[in-house]
């Protein structure tokens, strides 16, 4: 059995919109897109499947695809996102030297090979919801996932209509269109997902966004990793106890900062942050002007830990059919939890 932390994500859009229309596709739902993805991507080399490539001094590595799998009314997508590496060495520091005195190593990758980790996503088209299943990795993937979709509704699928090269080679996309015979329409292609909120007091926080005067952060810390302890052993001199010795392996740390009100796409960003980070063990709480109240993110979410019984391939790699056989044991549960 593994332990997994499953998130959802309803989607909003995708497929193709008339202009001035986010709610109704005249093509290209979810299914169609990724039945279109897999065709796309069957071929392949795993290094050609990209679809995006970074901003310089962005946060976010380049995405491919591993593959995609159906199963009945299901879909699982599992993505490889690309780890930082110079050349394809892969540094790592030694966590024991003293500091000033840093000892760097550097794991040299098989050529050809892309060094990173898997991420994997449950998708249900009919319920147009999408779901993050976390193994061991400390974030979900969701901003890869949702810049990778993006870019190949963009610009891979079959729906694509493109233009003749140019001298340079490069050709325009002339639209987009259902049938390869068809006519190419001027449409606007849109893939948009964000986080599952239950309807109610999150709601609140984002209409009342300029009206937030206090921003809270929890956060638990690990006092068996070092880099956390020594950050818990630092607020102790702050606090005059710097000669306190602690047995105990976590702690709780609770810090605010006073606002002048924040922009509603603000707290979106915050909470898409959250969701992205280990949630079990962060939240953020909200206070507004003439309230005393504290409303916590983490009562708003639909965030599941589940034990999974699933076959691996490797350390990195879980077989799609396993894991897709265990997630359809918990639909009914999970879904449930939606309400």
């Amino acid at each position: 059995m593994e332990e997994v932390k499953v998130s959802f994500y309803k989607v909003k859009s995708c497929g193709y919109y008339p202009r001035g229309n986010h709610k109704n596709p005249k093509f290209g739902g979810l299914d169609e897109i990724l039945a279109d993805l897999g065709r796309w991507g069957a071929g392949k080399k795993l290094g050609h499947t990209k679809t995006f490539q970074p901003n310089d001094g962005g946060n976010l590595l380049p995405v491919y695809l591993v593959d995609v799998t159906q199963s009945g009314d299901a879909w699982l997508l599992r993505l490889w996102n690309e780890v930082a590496n110079t050349d394809g060495k892969v540094a790592s520091i030694n966590g024991e030297a003293p500091v000033g005195r840093a000892e760097v190593a550097e794991t040299e990758v098989e050529e050809g090979h892309i060094p990173g980790h898997a991420t994997y996503f449950w998708i249900l088209p009919g319920e147009g919801l999408i779901a993050s299943v976390r193994f061991q990795h400390p974030t979900a993937g969701f901003y890869g996932l949702a810049k990778y979709m993006r870019s190949f509704v963009t610009r891979f699928t079959s729906y694509v209509a493109w233009g003749d090269p140019n001298q340079a080679g490069q050709r325009d996309i002339l639209g987009y269109r259902a049938n390869p015979n068809d006519v190419p329409e001027f449409l606007r292609a849109r893939f948009q997902a964000e986080v599952f909120v239950k309807p109610g007091p999150l709601e609140l926080i984002v209409k009342n966004a300029a009206n937030i005067r206090k921003l809270k952060k929890r956060a638990k810390l690990d006092l068996t990793i070092r880099a956390e302890r020594s950050l818990f052993q630092r607020l102790l001199v702050g606090m005059h106890l710097a000669n306190h010795r602690t047995v105990q392996q976590e702690a709780t740390m609770n810090y605010e900062v006073s606002v002048q009100g924040l922009q509603q796409d603000e707290v979106r960003e915050i909470v898409a942050s959250w969701n992205d980070e280990d949630g079990d063990d962060t939240d953020y709480g909200f206070v507004f002007h003439g309230d005393a109240q504290t409303h916590w993110l983490g009562k708003e979410y639909v965030r599941e830990t589940l034990a999974l019984e699933v076959e691996r391939d490797n350390t990195e790699l879980v077989r799609p059919d396993s894991l897709l056989r265990e997630l359809a044991r918990h639909k009914q549960y999970l879904l449930g939890r939606l309400n």
